[in-house]
């Protein structure tokens, strides 16, 4: 389990002591007891709700379980929520924790990303889904010429020229040696800017003419669907697709560059009203 899937602090150490086990492996209790500087019965004490951890006794228990600084500090305020004296100050800590829920819901934010472009910038890069999908492609040494990405794109060369030319502008290209290569490798556009939407849509766009040309093939995935569920799954699964997007983002930074493929995801309530209901929790 996540941390910031945890309905308690109780609960997290609960998990933690099992270790994805159905039961807690033997001797764990007091591993963690010596670890944190307790009596093995202290722990079994929190567990069934009859005690606390210290704040001190917290960190040090995220320390030998090795939680990031951002969990850990979650865990914290878990803790201080749960242990609290007066409603008033568990509400505190609810707000708390409720923004920085909501703040993972920011892939930007989850993952520390910074917005390379500027927005007088963007206003180029986000056009169309042309200057992205030329971006995408110079990383590939075989399509680093114009020639080669007008016919790998099936667009005009001159309209090749002209992106890369903008690209340059823009300093995420730059030539050598008659081949135009990237020069900046992790490019992340906020969902905050004025032209996210139009990105967006440019992308849903040309997949709908993708699919509009036929044969399909095994090498595409399309899944649409709509969907009745509770609030409570639908955070779920936004969480389940925020957490595989992190995994699936580190594996499109690290691996080698060898086709150009385009990821178009899309998970919203379609009534505004549930979007009134989760502002009024702050």
């Amino acid at each position: 389990m996540d941390v910031f899937d945890a309905k308690s602090y109780v609960e997290f150490v609960e998990v933690s002591l099992r270790g994805g086990l159905p039961a807690r492996p033997r001797g764990m209790i007091k591993t963690v007891a010596q670890s944190i500087g307790c009596h093995s019965t202290f722990i079994s004490q929190v567990l069934s709700g009859r005690g606390h951890f210290s704040h001190e006794q917290a960190l040090l228990f995220c320390s030998h379980f090795k939680l990031s600084e951002e969990e850990s500090e979650f865990f914290v305020d878990l803790l201080n929520r749960d242990r609290a004296g007066t409603s008033e100050a568990s509400l505190h800590f609810q707000r708390i924790i409720n923004r920085k829920i909501l703040e993972r819901r920011s892939f930007q934010k989850r993952n520390k990303l910074q917005s390379v472009l500027k927005e007088n910038q963007e206003v180029k890069y986000l056009a169309s889904w042309i200057p992205s999908a030329v971006y995408g492609a110079v990383h590939i040494s075989e399509l680093q010429t114009a020639k080669r990405l007008s016919d790998y794109l099936n667009i005009d060369t001159r309209v090749a020229e002209e992106t890369l030319t903008s690209l340059q502008g823009l300093g995420l290209v730059s030539m050598k040696k008659d081949r135009w290569v990237p020069t900046e490798h992790d490019l992340h556009i906020s969902r905050d800017s004025a032209f996210a939407g139009h990105y967006h849509g440019s992308w849903r766009l040309k997949t709908a003419s993708r699919l509009a040309e036929l044969p399909r093939t095994i090498h595409q995935t399309h899944y649409s669907s709509v969907f009745a569920i509770s609030n409570q799954v639908a955070e779920e699964i936004r969480e389940v697709i925020l957490r595989n997007l992190t995994d699936i983002r580190k594996k499109m930074v690290s691996a080698p560059s060898e086709q150009l493929f385009v990821l178009c995801l899309d998970f919203y309530p379609i009534y505004s009203q549930y979007l009134d209901q989760e502002c009024k929790k702050f």
